[in-house]
């Protein structure tokens, strides 16, 4: 995204004019957004474009809120200024930020590249559609016109004295973005098992954090008319506001949330920790709660939510679990390869640390689910590899035997 902002900063200059912009505002705005869209799990691509083109009723409900609280406070900004956000600081680049901007772009792109270099030709990830999602999405931003806060918050703005006033712009360029979203979701849902539920949700159900977290980033949005994606390419662009107060801002607000998620999800010791395994009379769960199994579920007691690992290679997914509420599951693709990347790590731990406890983790065989669980748990009670190992091979887990899995717990 930062390198297609600069190209297009070089091809079409006069689509980058920003209006003067508030530091303070900025930086308030920041943490909001920060910390809501972390709270939340989405903002308005995450839950606005992908959350309400797979129809889930968690993202329209995050959508609702964010667009409510974001009306509601760039009104009543607008009527406590003569213009919303009102300054004499201007977003124009200055030297410091042109700099700033450019050390950031170059520097990112030289350590994606070598971090490239140091893997193998055969596992290198498939960068071609997140290369061409990122050019795409950065053109229809600057073009749009959104990447400048005013045009946001010409439409978050119902303060105005004429219809006329209000800008429609945001309507037409989300509306678009949730009809390709629909049409390419339903096409691969045809064509290949996307791994979600029914619903449409990677993580479904409203719970508290969705609720504030939206709430938050709606009041930052209000605020200064930016989100994450914009962030970035005013960030690649060298808009001061953006660089010096809102990126500032965004960062600390980020870091901030993961210490305080960290401690927060940390389970405690019990004696019962690390024992996962296969469902038999003896098994003992995890200390927070985290069962396993295959595709046999007739055994399976009493829980509250379900992930279920979904094999990209097979069109067979596990069968749903009786009893369990439809809003509290969550289906994640995995293959004999992306089940050992720290992407695919990251996203099961963190839709562990949504769904309610007790929670059951299943795939096919339940080899890979008790791997997932021995992770989780390394992770979360940071205990080291060799005691959660000495676990599974005191339980007997099929998992040990397969190195790459063995591997991967060992590294996370």
């Amino acid at each position: 995204m930062m390198v297609t902002t600069k190209l297009m900063e070089v091809i079409f200059p006069d689509m980058f004019s920003l209006q003067p912009a508030s530091y303070e505002l900025n930086a308030v705005a920041g943490f909001l957004v920060a910390v809501g869209t972390a709270m939340s799990n989405g903002c308005t691509s995450g839950h606005g474009i992908c959350g309400l083109g797979r129809m889930c009723p968690r993202s329209l409900i995050a959508v609702s809120i964010f667009c409510f609280f974001g009306i509601v406070t760039a009104s009543v900004v607008n009527a406590l200024y003569s213009t919303p956000i009102a300054s004499s600081d201007n977003s124009e680049p200055t030297d410091a930020s042109q700099v700033a901007s450019e050390v950031m772009t170059f520097g990112l792109v030289g350590a994606t590249v070598a971090m490239s270099a140091g893997r193998s030709y055969k596992k290198q990830p498939n960068y071609a559609p997140a290369i061409v999602s990122a050019v795409m999405f950065t053109a229809g931003l600057v073009v749009s016109g959104m990447i400048n806060p005013h045009v946001v918050l010409g439409f978050l703005n119902f303060n105005v004295s004429e219809f006329s006033d209000w800008n429609a712009t945001l309507c037409f360029v989300m509306g678009f973005g949730v009809l390709q979203s629909i049409a390419a979701y339903q096409y691969y849902k045809r064509t290949a098992d996307p791994g979600c539920g029914p619903s449409g949700c990677i993580v479904s159900g409203v719970d508290f954090d969705l609720v504030l977290g939206s709430a938050m980033f709606g009041v930052g949005w209000g605020l200064a008319g930016v989100c994450p994606g914009p962030m970035i390419v005013n960030v690649a662009y060298g808009s001061p506001t953006t660089m010096f107060a809102f990126l500032p801002a965004f960062i600390l607000g980020r870091v901030l949330y993961a210490y305080k998620t960290e401690n927060r999800t940390q389970p405690s010791t019990s004696t019962s920790a690390g024992r996962v395994g296969d469902w038999d009379d003896s098994t003992l769960p995890l200390s927070d709660q985290i069962y396993t199994s295959g595709t046999d579920t007739s055994s399976v007691p009493k829980v509250k939510s379900w992930l279920a690992l979904v094999p990209m290679e097979e069109s067979e997914t596990p069968p749903c679990v009786p009893g369990v509420d439809i809003s509290n599951h969550s289906r994640i693709l995995v293959s004999s390869d992306s089940v050992n990347t720290q992407e695919t790590a990251d996203e099961l731990c963190k839709a562990l640390d949504i769904l309610p406890r007790p929670t059951l983790v299943q795939c096919k065989s339940g080899a890979r689910a008790t791997a997932v669980a021995r992770m989780y748990l390394a992770k979360k009670l940071r205990v080291h590899s060799s005691l959660v190992m000495k676990f599974a091979k005191d339980d007997g887990e099929s998992w040990i035997h397969n190195s790459k899995l063995v591997q991967w717990v060992k590294k996370r």
